[in-house]
């Protein structure tokens, strides 16, 4: 009887001692994670997006599954954050944390997916505020648009490479249409617009990204354009 006693008492003694355990990893596990998250709110996106694992840490700083990529430009200190959803308009007025705000966020459009064969990028740019797609107007200077030709774009588990080569302004966008009826036209035309001539054979565009604002800050109507041809890529 006694002998049965004991038994009882070290089994209780073993489950107690198991379930302490479990509680204390758990509570570890759950402070270690907290830690984390408060490091990474101490560091800046482009902080964040450097390391292997950004994306997923930016999604979990923001609590926004919308985060799906970022957008790099050659030689400058420029890395941004790229979300999208079905709904186009939705980023015209709500933050990366999905806050309302008039100043927007960066967006690749809602119908771009993997067989896609331009990548159409949004975002609004200011004089007032400090916006990313501001830097987009440096491009209007020859100097700087020989020298930061080369855009980085992680999308979609890998990497493209693409060069500039179509820098202009327009008050029309009825020609960006993503799924162009006849595209060596359509791309033909992005190179006629530009304000840079270019000796690029049209049969080498077969892909391209389009980066697109409001020139100056504006809300009139009128819109900067940048275009790239992919010349390059690699899996993540």
């Amino acid at each position: 009887m006694k002998k049965k006693f004991y038994y009882i008492v070290l089994t209780v003694l073993v489950i107690s001692i198991f379930y302490n355990f479990i509680f204390y990893l758990s509570d570890r596990i759950n402070k270690v994670k907290s830690e984390k998250i408060l490091k990474i709110l101490e560091n800046t996106n482009n902080q964040i997006l450097s390391l292997s694992n950004g994306l997923e840490l930016l999604k979990d700083k923001y609590n926004n599954n919308d985060i799906v990529g970022y957008l790099e430009i050659e030689n400058e200190d420029f890395l941004e954050p790229l979300l999208q959803t079905n709904d186009n308009s939705y980023y015209l007025n709500h933050l990366i944390n999905k806050s309302n705000s008039e100043l927007g966020s960066t967006f690749i459009d809602s119908s771009v997916n993997e067989l896609s064969k331009q990548i159409s990028i949004y975002s609004h740019s200011s004089t007032i505020y400090d916006l990313p797609f501001n830097i987009l107007n440096k491009y209007l200077d020859q100097e700087y648009f020989n020298n930061h030709k080369i855009l980085k774009l992680n999308y979609l588990n890998k990497i493209e490479l693409y060069e500039v080569f179509s820098v202009y302004i327009t008050a029309s966008l009825n020609h960006l249409n993503l799924e162009p009826v006849n595209w060596d036209e359509h791309v033909k035309n992005m190179i006629e617009s530009s304000i840079y001539k270019s000796d690029i054979d049209i049969k080498n565009i077969d892909k391209m990204i389009v980066l697109q604002t409001c020139y100056n800050g504006n809300s009139d109507g009128i819109y900067l354009i940048i275009c790239g041809r992919k010349i390059g890529w690699r899996k993540l």
